[in-house]
């Protein structure tokens, strides 16, 4: 497994030079999400022996610099009643809610974890949402994950069949999908809405009031004539957002 540095430099104070301020030897990160505060950063590794593992740094606003604070691994159990900690395995996609970490990975690029942040220094895990990808998971890509601003959940946007769903927070160890669009593959959402067909996610935002969803993608279509050929074309897609299922 190879191992990454984390390395912090800091410029002096006429920004003619930089020195660094910290080195952090870390195994194979692969994906890292800031708390809302800025006071916090989360980082999903590939970990040791085949044991991804989920860090806390508390971070320097000053220097910029991380400090570990606290790891939770794959497989461990947390709490009285010893609740196995799982979804960190081929992590994609993490959004941060303002209270929660959502973690998009694992089996057909599905699986999302939730971790409650109320002491960031140490995200509790709350519990795991198996993917809702009913067939195609080997094409199936869940890399982007938006958290949403009026409940504890988060968006996930995914290439292949079932391209947008909703994980939702409901207490501890209760973690339950909400909207659900294109889930069997027949391209219409919740409200009987066509839905494109989109072949590859490339981007995902939401407005800054937390409204609507805008998903960026490439739509691919099987041409005969006059040429056999596959014909790419962009899309944006916009989405309303609705609270509850």
């Amino acid at each position: 497994m190879p191992t990454f540095m984390v390395e912090t430099y800091q410029f002096t104070d006429e920004h003619t030079a930089s020195t660094s301020v910290e080195q952090i030897m870390i195994d194979g990160v692969t994906k890292a999400a800031m708390t809302a505060d800025g006071s916090h950063l989360c980082a999903v590794t590939a970990g040791f022996a085949g044991r991804p593992q989920l860090i806390a740094f508390e971070r320097n606003a000053e220097t910029g610099a991380l400090d570990m604070v606290s790891t939770v691994a794959e497989g461990s159990t947390v709490g009285d009643d010893e609740v196995i900690v799982e979804g960190l395995a081929q992590a994609r996609g993490l959004a941060v809610h303002t209270s929660h970490l959502f973690v998009s990975s694992g089996r057909g690029g599905g699986d999302t974890a939730a971790f409650d942040l109320s002491d960031p220094a140490n995200p509790s895990f709350v519990g795991k949402q198996d993917s809702f990808v009913p067939f195609l998971s080997f094409f199936a890509s869940c890399g982007h994950s938006l958290a949403r601003h009026d409940v504890l959940a988060a968006d996930i946007a995914c290439r292949a069949s079932s391209y947008l769903y909703t994980v939702q927070v409901g207490g501890f160890s209760s973690v339950f999908p909400g909207d659900l669009l294109a889930l069997t593959g027949f391209r219409t959402d919740t409200f009987g809405n066509d839905l494109p067909n989109i072949d590859d996610v490339l981007s995902y935002i939401a407005s800054p009031d937390g409204r609507h969803v805008y998903l960026a993608g490439l739509s691919q279509q099987l041409v005969f004539f006059p040429n056999f050929e596959i014909v790419e074309s962009s899309l944006l897609v916009v989405f309303e957002r609705r609270t509850g299922n």
